[in-house]
């Protein structure tokens, strides 16, 4: 089968994609990611629907494409290798596609990064961040982070590069999504995107991903998610609502680390680091500088700093 000139190579299946479909594909001798989206559906069968339904529906497609045009272009601006570029975004047929170039070896697992020297993982955390930090500061949310679509992959040097995919649920700062455009895999949701889901009004921003996130980070030190009552909760964002954070667990990853973590997993997303913050504050372990880690002001408690350094409270990495 061929769509725009891409053969496919594998058949087209929904495997970890939630409203999509995807496979892999070949064009002028490269291999590509291609995927399906499965809505909107363009109406190319006029004849089945009133003329009505089918202007609603075309404009529909029209505001659709013309908004994802804008938000994947913004997405290859701000790529600087970290962010898997996206090739092209096209209607064929009744389907929108998108493709972009398959990234050439396979990425580890949690398991075997969570297995790394802690320097290594360190390292691995700074790039992280930096690849959210360029998504956050071109007023991109990513709003579906999780270990999946961040690919982590070992260099013919020995090195480890990061990359970021899978930018489907994504969004402008400025344009929030609403209604039935929120979702996001339950395991990694901010306390904020379930409450947006449930209808109540509070802001949705990067800060989602930062919650995200943190989460991921967890499991890349401990190879697991933070330990949570199964019997009372069902998800982590839920521990979040009630406890107003969720702890890590602390015992199986250096002090500042939890402590940087416990913070990206506060239940109110104000009280998050940005991106930046996060950046600064991996470079400066990794370069083995003492760090300062600040904890914003309530109404009614003063603002306290945590100086540590990292060689003396962590001990050898």
């Amino acid at each position: 089968m061929i769509i725009n000139g891409y053969e496919l190579l594998t058949e087209l299946n929904n495997k970890n994609s939630g409203f999509s479909k995807w496979a892999f594909a070949r064009k002028n001798g490269k291999t590509y990611f291609i995927k399906e989206l499965l809505e909107p559906i363009y109406p190319v069968d006029a004849s089945v629907m009133s003329e009505e339904m089918r202007t609603r529906k075309e404009r529909l497609c029209w505001d659709f494409e013309e908004k994802f045009t804008k938000f994947y272009r913004a997405i290859n601006r701000a790529s600087h290798g970290n962010l898997v570029r996206i090739e092209e975004f096209f209607r064929y047929d009744s389907h929108y596609y998108v493709t972009m170039e398959k990234v050439p070896s396979a990425a580890l697992e949690v398991e075997r990064i969570s297995k790394l020297d802690n320097l290594t993982k360190f390292v691995l955390l700074r790039s992280v961040a930096y690849a959210f930090l360029c998504l956050h500061k071109a007023c991109i949310a990513h709003f579906d982070v999780k270990p999946d679509n961040i690919l982590i992959q070992e260099t013919e040097s020995g090195y480890y590069s990061v990359k970021i995919i899978d930018f489907d649920g994504g969004f402008f700062l400025d344009e929030p999504p609403c209604g039935e455009e929120i979702g996001g895999d339950t395991t990694y949701l901010a306390p904020e995107t379930f409450l947006a889901m449930m209808g109540q009004e509070v802001r949705i921003n990067e800060k989602s991903d930062i919650f995200s996130l943190g989460l991921v980070m967890h499991e890349y030190f401990t190879g697991r998610l933070p330990y949570f009552d199964k019997e009372k909760y069902d998800y982590l964002y839920e521990v979040a609502l009630e406890k107003g954070f969720v702890m890590p667990d602390s015992d199986d990853m250096p002090p500042i680390l939890a402590e940087c973590i416990k913070r990206m997993l506060d239940a109110n997303p104000e009280k998050r680091p940005s991106a930046q913050e996060l950046m600064d504050f991996f470079t400066r372990i990794v370069y083995g500088n003492s760090f300062s880690f600040t904890t914003p002001a309530t109404e009614n408690q003063k603002t306290t700093e945590i100086e540590t350094d990292w060689f003396n409270s962590a001990g050898d990495l």
